[in-house]
């Protein structure tokens, strides 16, 4: 979850993406979801009703209702930059994932930014190692389903292009 001013402050609940299990334990609640994202929208709308509707049924019905982003939490809810406050009862951050490279870690193949530099999906520091889903630095999107499909047939293309070389 981000740091942002407020955030521990706020008494509600707050959780991330990660740990979204369905909208069961959010049932009565006010919910302020943030992101603008496939999991915010999916996440909203599966939190809109029990019945689990398309995002495009939940478009329709007017629950995906984009807002500029608050300013703070508060002890209730979040704050404008207007003034305005809104009330609620829980916070979900779809504010996206940091890369996991702690294992890789001993291999010290980390650049500038803390990425891993690649030609595609290959690291260029350890040419056996090829990383998929880690967003565009190791190809466009590759963190999106569409994305990653993208590149894990870029990388099948590149493994035998290296095995048959």
């Amino acid at each position: 979850m981000p740091h942002y001013p407020g955030r521990g402050d706020f008494r509600g609940r707050q959780s991330h993406t990660a740990t979204y299990a369905g909208p069961e334990p959010f049932r009565g609640m006010r919910v302020v979801v943030v992101g603008g994202g496939n999991s915010a929208a999916q996440i909203l709308a599966e939190l809109s009703t029990v019945a689990v509707p398309p995002v495009r049924e939940a478009r329709d019905r007017g629950a995906l209702k984009a807002e500029p982003m608050f300013t703070r939490l508060t002890a209730a809810g979040v704050a404008f930059s207007d003034g305005t406050t809104l009330d609620c009862d829980a916070v979900i951050w779809c504010t996206g994932f940091r890369p996991a490279l702690t294992r890789l870690a001993p291999l010290g193949l980390r650049g500038p930014g803390g990425t891993i530099p690649v030609d595609g999906t290959r690291a260029l520091a350890e040419p056996r190692l090829h990383l998929l889903g880690y967003g565009d630095w190791t190809g466009p999107a590759s963190a999106t389903l569409i994305g990653a499909d993208r590149s894990a047939k870029a990388m099948v293309a590149q493994v035998i292009e290296r095995l048959a070389g």
